[in-house]
């Protein structure tokens, strides 16, 4: 398994300003977080900004992959939704780290940097290539197992993860004509000196190859007949090929109050929503994204292809905006952790 270095340095959190850029537009940002209901007077988001550093930990790497909501797990909040005390005793957990969508959409970006219709597995599906990327993780021994969550309301067909279950508008985001400017402003801010305008331009023509109507139908296994696509299937193979290992499908319960977005920079370490939610009543709630576990994600899968390495880093970055525009009205302040 492999190991995780650390920084020694403290780590330190830079404010970048409004996803939007300040702009709002609901053509574009087009999503519900924040809800009125759950937005923050500014002395207490003052005050929960300040402390957001103090909720990262330690990623394991024997733990699962885990999705950026930021919802508390089952068994933190009590039935009336406040912090529940008996948690605060017992909650211990070794935590992976957090991506949109954990596995499933990892499988996507995964499907970009190797583009093109191999054979031996006939049409590629989202399903065939989570099994590969599975495959592929325990082939090469790499850290962080398969994981994905669902929540306590959704209805089916969906899974309660916002990233898997809205994926063809969130793939469709990225190719807008209206969206596309606005995915490579905060690509090139995502990636700083490592954007290659060359690899986002192929990243995006791959995206839009692959949302071609047949192609889209065929790769997310959408049957009009039945009404089943990807959504019946792609929960259950997380448990089944995590040999049914609980902690691999997270359980999130209550209302998104996510207001920050951090994409985190820090080798090795991690968010706990639950600790924050715990020490402040599951009042806040922030979306945090490992980008240092995509660029070692790129480097295990393809350790002797650059190419493939960047589209991968590109493709999962591009994903990630396309989400935050899909899910947020774009009003949450960004932040680099570093």
């Amino acid at each position: 398994m492999g190991r995780i270095e650390l920084e020694t340095k403290p780590a330190e959190i830079t404010w970048l300003g409004r996803l939007d850029g300040g702009v709002a537009n609901k053509n574009i940002w087009s999503g519900k977080i924040p809800a009125s209901e759950y937005q923050l007077p500014n002395q207490k988001a003052t005050e929960y900004k300040r402390v957001i550093n103090n909720y990262y930990v330690k990623a394991n790497p024997s733990s699962s992959v885990r999705c950026i909501d930021g919802r508390p797990n089952e068994g933190i909040l009590d039935q009336n939704g406040q912090a529940n005390p008996q948690a605060q005793l017992t909650h211990e957990r070794l935590l992976g780290p957090q991506v949109p969508g954990g596995t499933p959409a990892a499988a996507l970006s995964y499907r970009i940097a190797n583009f093109g219709y191999r054979p031996e597995l006939r049409t590629p599906t989202i399903i065939t290539d989570m099994v590969e990327l599975y495959k592929v993780y325990q082939d090469l021994g790499l850290p962080f197992r398969i994981g994905a969550h669902e929540d306590d309301h959704a209805h089916y067909p969906n899974t309660g993860c916002g990233a898997i279950d809205n994926l063809p508008a969130i793939m469709d985001r990225i190719v807008e004509p209206t969206a596309l400017p606005e995915v490579k402003r905060l690509t090139g801010a995502l990636l700083d000196e490592d954007f290659d305008e060359s690899i986002f331009d192929e990243t995006v023509a791959r995206f839009r190859h692959l949302n071609q109507p047949d192609h889209k139908k065929l790769y997310l296994q959408q049957d009009d007949e039945t009404k089943t696509d990807y959504k019946d299937i792609v929960i259950e193979l997380v448990k089944k090929e995590a040999d049914e290992d609980p902690s691999a499908v997270e359980k999130k319960v209550g209302a998104h109050k996510e207001f920050k977005v951090i994409r985190n920079k820090r080798h090795g370490e991690t968010f706990d929503p639950d600790q924050m939610s715990l020490a402040h009543n599951n009042e806040a709630q922030i979306f945090n994204y490992d980008a240092w576990f995509v660029e070692d994600a790129a480097n295990g899968f393809f350790p002797d292809d650059e190419l493939k390495q960047k589209l991968y880093i590109t493709s999962r970055t591009v994903y990630f905006i396309a989400t935050a525009m899909v899910l947020t009205t774009g009003e949450l302040e960004t932040g680099s952790r570093e």
